[in-house]
């Protein structure tokens, strides 16, 4: 459901979707990443940078290291 709602741009409603993920699965690596994003285009960015960085500390893959990286840059 809230990758639909990124799909749609409806950012707020993924907000809440990703963080009811979260709550229930907090391991989750998906869901932490797309709450960092949907986070970040609501301009909640230390919210954001929280998530991206939980999502990189729940995964050893580097190509998800690299696009945590550069999403957080986007912040700045």
């Amino acid at each position: 459901m809230g990758i639909l709602a990124v799909q749609s741009n409806q950012y707020d409603k993924a907000v809440k979707r990703f963080q009811d993920l979260v709550k229930v699965n907090p391991k989750n690596v998906n869901g932490q990443f797309y709450l960092g994003v949907t986070l970040a285009r609501t301009g909640a960015k230390e919210e954001a940078k929280a998530a991206f960085l939980t999502a990189k500390s729940l995964s050893a893959d580097p190509a998800l290291a690299a696009s945590v990286d550069e999403e957080i840059a986007k912040l700045k």
